[in-house]
């Protein structure tokens, strides 16, 4: 969760060396040894894979990178805001515990989000609303159309 929260934010993301194939869970006397490019066996696959689909699309996507952000929701164990540009606007949900459910009027974000890094598609509910996950820990990234 924290990945994707660093890849949704604005700013620049920054990772400490390693982070990203989970060198840190070697141990702390490892902690000045050279980065293990060349031993793939070493890193974490699921860490790896999750990074590559998160950046990988902040790095195709506009609002992601330069875009404007507003808050939707912000509570106890969840949040959701958007990151806006004029021709793109991103959902982002992220939870770090199970929480009750967050419902968005599909007015706002609009009817048919599509899922970037890995999320599913999502699709609003008979009743106009987009309902976003209620278990946590999770990330979600969804793109909107603005036209």
């Amino acid at each position: 969760m924290a990945f994707g929260i660093l890849a949704a934010y604005p700013g620049v993301p920054m990772l400490y060396a390693g982070d990203e194939i989970c060198l840190a869970t070697i141990g702390p006397e490892y902690a000045r040894i050279p980065m293990p490019w060349t031993h793939p066996e070493r890193w974490e696959q699921r860490r790896v894979a999750t990074t590559r689909a998160l950046f990988g699309a902040r790095a195709k996507s506009v609002a992601l990178q330069r875009g404007g952000l507003r808050w939707l929701w912000i509570g106890d164990d969840a949040l959701a805001f958007l990151r806006e540009a004029p021709d793109e606007t991103v959902l982002v949900h992220a939870a770090r515990a199970d929480h009750p459910p967050i419902r968005i009027p599909a007015a706002a974000v609009g009817a048919e989000l599509v899922g970037l890094a890995g999320a599913a598609d999502h699709q609003a509910d008979a009743d106009g609303m987009i309902t976003l996950p209620t278990a946590g820990p999770a990330f979600g990234m969804w793109r909107l159309s603005n036209g």
